[in-house]
């Protein structure tokens, strides 16, 4: 089984994702593989957002087929962020390429479709309140809390039609017992 938790900052997923681990035995990871980390700095140097674009596609994508060998094994997984952040975070370019589906085009076809998709949703105060309140900020954090910004990404998640959790007044406990529910278990 394979589950991918998305939403903005602040919204519960890595916490959520962390107790599924615990509690179910999930598999957690990430969007991008710790092998791809080291080149960040290199995409990031060059300043356009279509090479940040294409490194992330390329870590979706070596993410997904590690996701293909892992549900072989009949292992329950938990991705922090799939693809559906890239469709979010770069609507603006994607929307140029892709007429249709944004599933069905050339750039997510090839990539293995989560069993269950979950949007935490939140509150913008709420999650300002999270990202204020982290032991340690990163200035991606810092730029996430642009509110107008957060309000066309919402729009944008919600268009994907994923299973909404509103998070706001739920502890991460509460998140992930829903969500077990949600899938069976």
């Amino acid at each position: 089984m394979f589950i991918a938790l998305e939403g903005l900052d602040g919204s519960g997923k890595s916490t959520v994702a962390r107790l599924l681990e615990d509690s179910i035995g999930a598999k957690r990871l990430k969007l991008l593989p710790e092998k791809f980390i080291p080149i960040r700095p290199a995409v990031y140097q060059c300043g356009d957002r279509i090479s940040k674009l294409f490194y992330y596609l390329s870590g979706v994508s070596y993410t997904s087929f590690q996701i293909k060998e892992l549900t072989k094994q009949k292992e329950i997984l938990v991705c922090d962020r799939y693809y559906y952040s890239i469709i979010v975070d770069y609507f603006d370019i994607l929307e140029s390429f892709i007429s249709d589906s944004f599933e069905d085009s050339l750039f997510f076809k090839h990539l293995l479709k989560p069993d269950f998709a979950f949007f935490l949703n939140i509150n913008e105060a709420e999650r300002i309140n999270r990202i204020m309140n982290r032991t340690s900020r990163t200035k991606a954090d810092l730029e996430s809390l642009e509110s107008s910004i957060s309000a066309k990404k919402i729009s944008i998640y919600k268009s994907l039609n994923l299973i909404d959790i509103e998070t706001t007044d739920l502890t991460p406990e509460k998140v992930a017992e829903d969500i077990k529910k949600r899938i069976g278990l």
